[in-house]
């Protein structure tokens, strides 16, 4: 028989939080983040989701812009004030696949110097749903729910070489 006190329940299960977020060690995709103040669009009609991904992307030290809708979204992206936008497939009055086919539209007609990198944040996790996305436009697709880590480690795979401290390309 133990003696002693009985071990304790992770945090998520004591106060329903996701310990995942706040609590885990840092990555080296969070490490290589973590100052670059990227300015994130989030386009997400769903509250939570929003709420969600902002607490975590500015754990990140990102800077985050919401858009509640797709139509919103293209509104924002075609500002040229973003380094990434992270896009919900199913919102009203524009869907994510929409939004993002104008917004790419819209780089080809004013000839963008960069493309802008547009991921999926979706609850299809379906065999062929990444590829709906990929034809749409989009460059990426995370599955939700998704963790500070998972989401770290997109945002540094889609940033360009010279934005991540210690690439080889970056400027020293």
């Amino acid at each position: 028989r133990l003696r002693g006190r009985s071990p304790r329940a992770p945090r998520a299960a004591r106060d329903g939080t996701d310990a995942d977020t706040s609590e885990a060690p840092a990555t080296r995709a969070d490490q290589r983040l973590s100052g670059l103040g990227l300015n994130v669009l989030v386009a997400d009609d769903n509250v939570i989701n929003r709420e969600v991904a902002s607490a975590m992307l500015e754990q990140l030290c990102c800077r985050v812009v919401i858009a509640e809708d797709g139509r919103a979204a293209v509104e924002h992206g075609r500002t040229g004030n973003f380094d990434v936008v992270l896009m919900d497939c199913q919102m009203p009055v524009m869907d994510g696949y929409e939004a993002t086919r104008q917004i790419r539209q819209w780089e080809e007609v004013s000839a963008q110097p960069q493309r802008l990198p547009i991921v999926a944040l979706t609850a299809n996790a379906l065999v062929g749903d990444a590829d709906v996305c990929i034809e749409a436009g989009m460059d990426g697709h995370l599955a939700k729910p998704y963790t500070r880590h998972q989401l770290g480690a997109l945002m540094a795979r889609w940033l360009p070489p010279h934005m991540v401290e210690g690439s080889v390309d970056a400027p020293r």
